[in-house]
C-alpha cells in the first residue's frame, strides 16, 4: 500500500474528530477551518495520487474485473434487501411514532411560510408575522424547505421525502461502484 494513503486517513480520523469529539476546543473558527480543510483534503488529494501514478488504479483493479458480473448481482442484490428493510423499519416507525404538528414549530412554519407561498406564488422571503415571533423574515434556504413542497405536490407524508432522498443517495452512490 502506498504510504501517501496514509494522509488520507489521518484526515479522515482528524475530521471524524473534531466533527464528534472536540467540535469547539479552538473556539468557532479554527475548529470548522480544520474540519473544512480535513474535508477538502479528503476530497482532492486522491485525484493528485491517481495523477502521480496513472496506471496503478488500472493495476490494482485488473483482477476485479473478472468477476464483476458476480459482484454486480451480489452488490444489487444487498442494496434492494438493505432498501426493502430500511423502508419497513421506517414505516413501522412512522405508523407508531407519527409527528403531533401541534408539538412542532418547525413543520408548521416552513409549511405555512415556504410551502403555501412557493405554492400560491407569492415572496418567499417577504416579512412574515406569526408564532409568536412578532415581525421577521424568514431565513431557511430552498434546499432545507423544498422537499416539504415535493411533499406535499405528491400528497406523501413530510417524513417520507428524508428517506427518499436517503435511498437516491445510495442508489447514487451504488451504482458509482457498478
Amino acid at each position: 500500500m502506498n504510504k501517501k494513503i496514509w494522509y488520507l486517513y489521518i484526515a479522515f480520523m482528524l475530521e471524524i474528530l473534531f466533527i464528534f469529539y472536540v467540535k469547539n476546543v479552538f473556539e468557532f473558527i479554527v475548529s470548522p477551518l480544520i474540519i473544512i480543510g480535513s474535508g477538502a483534503f479528503l476530497a482532492i488529494f486522491p485525484y493528485f495520487l491517481q495523477r502521480e501514478n496513472k496506471d496503478s488504479f488500472i493495476e490494482e483493479n485488473t483482477n476485479n474485473i473478472s468477476n464483476s458480473n458476480e459482484n454486480l448481482k451480489s452488490l444489487l442484490a444487498l442494496f434492494l434487501a438493505l432498501t426493502v428493510s430500511t423502508i419497513v423499519i421506517v414505516n413501522y416507525k412512522i405508523n407508531k411514532y407519527p409527528i403531533n404538528v401541534n408539538e412542532s414549530d418547525i413543520i408548521p412554519f416552513i409549511d405555512e411560510i415556504f410551502v403555501k407561498r412557493f405554492m400560491n406564488n407569492e415572496v418567499i422571503y417577504a416579512p412574515y408575522t406569526g408564532f409568536n415571533y412578532g415581525t421577521f423574515t424568514p431565513g431557511y434556504l430552498p434546499l432545507h424547505w423544498f422537499p416539504f413542497v415535493i411533499s406535499n405536490v405528491l400528497n406523501i407524508n413530510y417524513q417520507w421525502m428524508v428517506v427518499i432522498v436517503f435511498l437516491l443517495a445510495c442508489a447514487i452512490y451504488t451504482l458509482g461502484f457498478v
